[in-house]
């Protein structure tokens, strides 16, 4: 299995990826900021450069606006 991780908490992002690895996985984990579209871009470009392609996505991102 060949995962990338993606979350603004880099130490975060470290320990998945070495649990991952522990249990014989491939994850390249890289620090992202999806509000930020510099981030995204860098995301995807790490990710094709490792594994080639994007098979499946899982966005499971929130943004909270404030006020009302």
């Amino acid at each position: 299995m060949s995962v990338v991780l993606a979350a603004r908490r880099e130490n975060e992002l470290e320990a998945l990826a070495d649990q991952i690895e522990s249990d014989r996985g491939d994850a390249l984990p890289v620090r992202t900021d999806v509000t930020d579209e510099d981030d995204i871009d860098a995301l995807v470009e790490a990710t094709l450069e490792e594994f080639g392609s994007i098979d499946v996505l899982v966005n499971n991102a929130g943004v909270e606006q404030q006020g009302g």
